[in-house]
C-alpha cells in the first residue's frame, strides 16, 4: 500500500472513531476530576463493575475543593449491563449517597439520590454499554451534608441485587457549577428518599422519633459540665438521633434496638491518641425499678470504606457508671459518665483522607437500661501522656 493510501486510510479511521466517540458522548467531560476514588468492585479492563449480590461493592468520590456557593452539577457517565457479560442498551440505576461517611450497616448523614442514566450507546456500538446524565444538587442540600471543610464525598451503591450491573472508574464523575455546559441527560434537583437499607436522610425537624444539631447547637446542657469533672474537648460538627424526644435528649429504648445516636468530627486532631468524653442519661425500661444501674451501649467508629478512604472498627461495647441523679420528666434518670481512648492507629484507620471522625451508638440488648444522647454528649480531645480511660 502506498503511504499516501495509507495516510489517507488512516485519517477516515480516525474520523470514523471521533464520530462514534461524539454519538455517545464519550468526550472529556468539562469539569473536575474527584481528588480521590475507590471502589472495592470487580475491576475488568480500568473500570470497576458493581455486581454482587450482597451489595457491598460500592465507588467512593472525594472531592477536596468544590465551588463555595451556587449549585453543583455531578455529569456521569457510567457503564451498565443485566449480567456477566450481559446484553447493550440497558440504563444505569443507583443510589448516590452525598454527605458524611457512613453506609447501610451504620446509618450515616446522607442524602440519598436515586439516579437512572439511560443508555446512549448508538445502534452500531460493538458493546453498548455506555450511559450518561447529569445531576443538580442545590445549595441548600450541600449546606446541611456538605461538611465545613468544604469537601465532597460521594458513594455510590447498586439498589438491589436485581439492578443492573454498573461499572466506574476515576473520571466517571466530573463536578462544576450549575448553568455551565453539561452533557445532557436527565437532571435531578434536590431529589431523592429518605430511610432505605443503604443510607437515610437526615431528620431535620426534631420531632419525637428523630432529631439533628449543628456543632454550633452542641452547647452543654442540665449538670453535663458540673458532674464529676469539667467539660473539655470539642463537640460533635454533626449529630443525628433517631430516638425518643425529650427536649435535648433522644432515648434510645426500642426492643428491636433499631434506635441510635450518631456524631461526626469534622476536624480531629491530627497525631496522638484520642479520649472521647462522653456523657448519657440512662433509665430503666421499666420505669424506676433498676434506675442507676450502668449505662451500656455499642459503639462504632468509622465507615466501611475501602482502600485508604476508611474503614471501620470492630464494635466497642461502652460502660459508663452512674454518677448523678438527673431530673428526666416522668422517671428517675441518672446522669452517666465516662472516657474511651481511641489510639492512634485505630484513628488513622477509621478517618478517611477527606478528613472526619464518624460515630454510631446504639444499645446492645432489649433488657439493657435506656440512654439517651444529645448533641453536647460527646466531645473529642487528643490524650495526654499518661491518661488513661476507665
Amino acid at each position: 500500500m502506498k503511504r499516501r493510501d495509507f495516510a489517507m486510510l488512516m485519517r477516515r479511521a480516525s474520523l470514523a472513531l471521533l464520530a462514534v466517540l461524539a454519538s455517545v458522548g464519550l468526550a472529556v467531560a468539562q469539569g473536575m476530576t474527584a481528588s480521590h476514588f475507590e471502589s472495592n468492585g470487580d475491576r475488568i479492563a480500568g473500570w470497576y463493575w458493581l455486581r454482587d449480590s450482597e451489595l457491598r461493592q460500592m465507588a467512593e468520590y472525594g472531592f477536596d475543593t468544590v465551588p463555595t456557593t451556587g449549585d453543583l452539577v455531578l455529569d456521569f457517565h457510567v457503564l451498565a449491563t443485566d449480567r456477566v457479560s450481559g446484553g447493550p442498551g440497558h440504563e444505569a440505576v443507583f443510589d448516590l449517597l452525598v454527605g458524611y461517611p457512613g453506609d447501610g450497616g451504620m446509618g450515616g448523614v446522607f442524602k440519598v439520590i436515586t439516579v437512572t442514566l439511560p443508555n446512549v450507546s448508538p445502534p452500531d456500538d460493538p458493546v453498548g454499554y455506555h450511559t450518561r446524565g447529569s445531576v443538580t444538587i442545590d445549595r441548600a442540600t450541600l449546606n446541611v451534608f456538605m461538611p465545613r471543610t468544604k469537601s465532597l464525598y460521594l458513594m455510590i451503591m447498586r439498589r438491589s441485587a436485581d439492578a443492573n450491573h454498573i461499572a466506574f472508574r476515576k473520571d466517571s464523575v466530573t463536578l462544576r457549577s450549575a448553568g455551565g455546559t453539561g452533557n445532557g441527560g436527565p437532571e435531578i434537583i434536590g431529589d431523592g428518599r429518605t430511610g432505605g437499607a443503604t443510607g437515610s436522610g437526615i431528620v431535620s425537624d426534631g420531632r419525637a422519633g428523630g432529631g439533628v444539631s449543628s456543632g454550633t447547637e452542641a452547647a452543654t446542657t442540665g449538670a453535663r459540665c458540673v458532674l464529676d469533672r469539667p467539660c473539655i474537648g470539642i463537640a460533635a460538627d454533626g449529630f443525628r438521633a433517631m430516638g425518643e424526644a425529650e427536649g435535648p435528649w433522644y432515648w434510645l429504648a426500642d426492643p428491636a434496638l433499631a434506635q441510635y445516636a450518631e456524631f461526626v468530627f469534622e476536624t480531629p486532631p491530627e497525631s496522638g491518641d484520642l479520649i472521647l468524653d462522653i456523657h448519657v442519661l440512662v433509665r430503666d425500661p421499666r420505669g424506676d425499678e433498676g434506675a442507676g444501674r450502668d449505662a451500656r451501649f455499642m459503639l462504632l467508629a468509622g465507615y466501611p470504606g475501602s482502600g485508604s478512604l476508611g474503614g471501620q472498627l470492630p464494635p466497642i461495647y461502652v460502660t459508663l457508671p452512674a454518677i448523678e441523679l438527673a431530673d428526666v420528666p416522668g422517671h428517675d434518670g441518672y446522669h452517666a459518665r465516662g472516657l474511651l481512648r481511641l489510639s492512634r492507629a485505630q484513628a488513622n484507620e477509621v478517618i478517611p483522607r477527606i478528613g472526619g471522625l464518624f460515630l454510631r451508638v446504639q444499645r446492645i440488648d432489649p433488657g439493657d437500661p435506656a440512654v439517651a444522647f444529645e448533641a453536647g454528649s460527646v466531645r473529642l480531645y487528643p490524650a495526654q501522656d499518661g491518661e488513661a480511660a476507665p
